[in-house]
């Protein structure tokens, strides 16, 4: 019935789709069948499930994962810095309380935490923890009793509340990440409406001003972030295989290097005996090899053991693809060898693209941080600093390089009277590539052309008077040197005695 009524929908419109102007006024659809708006058990069920399990490889079973998850998570979370979002005086103000509360809160350890949880699990949960309406309402009221303004008008208490509500009441008391395993978002057929968080018996909802919902993969339409790490769940139970085989190796699979047959001799003889004992001595380091002297009939026997890993390979093509998931570089993964499918890079392209994926998802995450927390409560953007210095290094090169050529073009053009406009300058400092189009090329004025005149006939008046005093001394040393010889051809030359 739904579906005819879809199809009665669909042939009511224009079959050619002419009139596309005209809006529907209805946001898309998520990619989901089922909701949990209604408390749907089997879609939260899913959903937690899903990440409960990605999180138990995490912390348990997959030792690999680990340490790569850890790696990414240490290589984002730099040092980072604040700056004005407007230039003004209060700008330091601002920036000031950002730090003030970035250090109360431990921003970075926060910022670890997180981002594991993103890479895990496919969301991150920022809780901002602020003064309700009613809280605001009654610390502003304990504020004009305690000045003694409870009795004012109506309006004047209005003005009065105006100016007691300043930045410092609806900042932010706390900022905590919340477990990503322990979040469901609740969500109906086009939009996430809030998140609950369930730990044993304990519920609690949270409304989507209160929570940042970090993801660093928005795909398929999906209520939920992805994560590459739920594309190897099957890879992660065959590392664990690999594991559990070597224990069991190591734990049954004991065995002695080898076996001494002795024939025609009883156990409990004296010759017997007497073949023990000697045999124990070569335990002693001191006591190898030496030679041994014994009659009768002697056979020693080799056992097989395991000198390799079994399943090595497979172990190091999986965490060889792992890797590739974060497209870490196999610089930073010294335990890959053997060929596998990270090789040597001597040009370096592997390691910076690594560092350029991580600039990316840091762009990512402080852009949701930025635009829930630190713009709209302090005002400010919070920045990390690079990591990566060899593109720092690059970056200031070529703006020096810019800069060079900026100087060379507008020396050309003032040869002929004509400059380049301040914006084409800045649009060209700040890396746009744009040829000089008409726009672009301005007259300089007639003043600034009489002060650079007046400028270069200062530098030329110099460079005379310069040359000028060069000149004078020169006549003055070769006056004195004509001087020192025509007293030498008097008196004659000094002996170096006097007389």
């Amino acid at each position: 019935m739904v579906i005819g009524t879809l199809f009665t929908q669909f042939n009511n419109r224009n079959s050619s789709m002419r009139d596309r102007s005209v809006p529907t006024g209805q946001p898309p659809l998520l990619n989901s069948l089922i909701t949990n708006l209604q408390g749907n058990s089997l879609a939260k069920n899913t959903m937690s499930r899903q990440k409960k399990r990605l999180m138990k490889w995490y912390r348990e079973n997959a030792p690999e994962l680990t340490a790569l998850v850890n790696m990414v998570a240490g290589d984002m979370a730099e040092e980072s810095f604040f700056e004005p979002v407007t230039k003004s005086q209060s700008g330091r103000n601002k920036t000031k309380a950002a730090e003030d509360f970035a250090l109360d809160i431990n921003i970075r350890q926060q910022d670890v935490s997180t981002i594991i949880d993103i890479l895990i699990t496919g969301e991150g949960y920022g809780w901002i923890a602020q003064l309700t309406k009613q809280q605001v309402e009654d610390l502003v009221t304990q504020r004009i009793k305690e000045l003694g303004l409870d009795n004012i008008s109506p309006t004047r208490r209005l003005v009065y509340k105006a100016n007691f509500s300043d930045e410092d009441l609806v900042r932010p008391r706390k900022y905590r990440y919340i477990a990503s395993s322990t979040v469901e978002n609740i969500y109906d057929t086009t939009s996430v409406l809030g998140f609950t968080q369930t730990v044993g018996a304990d519920q609690k909802f949270y409304t989507p001003e209160e929570i940042i919902h970090y993801v660093f993969y928005d795909i398929d339409g999906r209520p939920e972030g992805f994560t590459p790490a739920s594309t190897m769940v099957l890879l992660f139970d065959l590392l664990l295989f690999m594991w559990r085989n070597m224990h069991a190796q190591g734990r049954n699979g004991g065995q002695p290097d080898r076996i001494y047959a002795v024939e025609d001799v009883d156990i409990n003889s004296p010759a017997f005996k007497r073949i023990e004992q000697e045999l124990k001595t070569y335990v002693s380091m001191d006591s190898r090899h030496g030679s041994l002297l014994m009659n009768g009939k002697f056979n020693v026997i080799d056992l097989a053991q395991l000198d390799t890993m079994q399943y090595k390979e497979m172990g190091l093509y999986i965490t060889g693809l792992l890797a590739t998931q974060w497209r870490i570089p196999r610089s930073r993964i010294s335990y890959i060898v053997d060929g596998t499918n990270t090789k040597d890079d001597t040009g370096g392209n592997s390691e910076r693209a690594y560092w350029r994926n991580i600039e990316m998802l840091q762009d990512i995450y402080l852009s949701l941080q930025n635009k829930f927390l630190w713009i709209p409560f302090f005002g400010v953007k919070r920045k990390f600093k690079k990591a990566y210095k060899h593109d720092e290094l690059i970056e200031t090169q070529t703006q020096q390089q810019r800069l060079n050529n900026l100087t060379f073009m507008s020396n050309e053009l003032a040869k002929n009277g004509m400059r380049l406009t301040k914006e084409y300058k800045l649009r060209y400092i700040n890396g746009m590539n744009e040829t000089i189009e008409d726009e672009d090329v301005e007259e300089i004025p007639k003043d600034e052309t009489v002060m650079q005149d007046n400028s270069q006939f200062r530098q030329n008046l110099q460079s005379n008077q310069s040359l000028t005093r060069s000149s004078d001394s020169a006549n003055k040393a070769d006056k004195k040197r004509q001087e020192q010889e025509s007293i030498q051809q008097t008196v004659g030359k000094p002996t170096g005695y006097g007389k």
